[in-house]
């Protein structure tokens, strides 16, 4: 049987965090570490997106409006949406960045990705072409066109002026509203390694349901694992509520340990049908006897499943 271990550094944060001024001095070092600043690491991630959804049926060309949730410090990931041949993109997050001037740097590098038509990158044995069948040279002549990126670089310099601003590049943080988007008006709605972190995940899904036109999907990269808060990958799950919520403290976001079988069922009952999955399965971790209360009622897949991607559409 496989011992489980807090990461002291998680628990002594959440103790923190309870301490006058300490969250803004943590939030303040995780900006200073930064985020997906990677022009390759962006481009992939949006690309592998699109490529999935076309695999798989879900749709067809490239989304006019897309949405992403939780997109951190960079709207990499969105601005590869936008050069790919999306019209409209809009951001949400729980916590406003303070710092995205670095986007003007990541949308050079995503401009020369496009250019070239680099390969698409998941992993060291994960490479694919470029899509040319969907993002055809005919859309790049039009979303590289100078004036086009321009007045795309303009509207970056103005984020951290405005929360919203032109119609073709939102960002939303904080948000809680569902009604910053107008219903029925989004194409596809992705996320990464972001799901995991919400606490109110009904609200979440309800929201994507009701921005989402008839037809159009929503895809999304869930982690399930402790993100090094715990050991082994799904030791978090051996950890019993109290303490989990002092390792938690007063952080806005944290981990909110729902299994895959929670977020199919919420999408389910937001009135979604789940269109593929496709399961990281690891049957490395802790066993069912070291679960923690609250979780003994996960199922056998769940608690081997490390990691999902999973496609939903609103049906028409």
């Amino acid at each position: 049987m496989i011992s489980v271990r807090i990461r002291p550094v998680s628990l002594v944060t959440g103790i923190l965090t309870r301490l006058p001024g300490g969250n803004a001095l943590i939030r303040h070092r995780r900006d200073r570490r930064g985020g997906t600043f990677s022009a390759e690491y962006c481009y992939s991630v949006w690309l592998r997106h699109l490529m999935f959804a076309h695999q798989v049926g879900a749709i067809h060309g490239v989304p006019p409006v897309v949405a992403e949730l939780g997109p951190g410090n960079s709207l990499g990931a969105g601005l590869a949406a936008l050069l790919s041949g999306a019209e409209q993109y809009h951001a949400f997050d729980l916590v406003r960045h303070g710092d995205l001037g670095h986007n003007l740097v990541v949308l050079d590098g995503l401009m020369a990705l496009f250019r070239s038509h680099a390969a698409v990158v998941g992993g060291p044995s994960d490479v694919w072409n470029f899509p040319s069948h969907i993002v055809t040279d005919q859309i790049l002549a039009r979303t590289l066109n100078p004036e086009r990126v321009e007045a795309l670089r303009a509207r970056l310099l103005s984020l951290d002026a405005a929360h919203t601003g032109s119609d073709y590049l939102t960002y939303n943080a904080p948000w809680v509203d569902p009604g910053v988007l107008k219903p029925d008006s989004v194409d596809m709605i992705f996320s990464v390694s972001v799901l995991e972190h919400v606490d109110d995940l009904s609200h979440t899904y309800q929201a994507a349901f009701q921005w989402l036109r008839p037809g159009a999907i929503m895809a999304h990269r869930i982690d399930f694992g402790a993100h090094e808060h715990a050991t082994p990958w799904n030791g978090h799950w051996a950890i019993s509520q109290p303490l989990w919520q002092i390792m938690r403290g007063r952080r806005p976001y944290f981990i909110n340990r729902q299994p895959y079988g929670g977020h199919a069922d919420l999408m389910r009952r937001s009135g979604f049908e789940i269109v593929r999955e496709v399961r990281h399965i690891d049957r490395s971790g802790i066993q069912r006897s070291q679960l923690a209360a609250e979780f003994k009622a996960i199922s056998a897949e769940d608690l081997a499943t490390r990691s999902v991607y999973v496609v939903a559409r609103k049906p028409l």
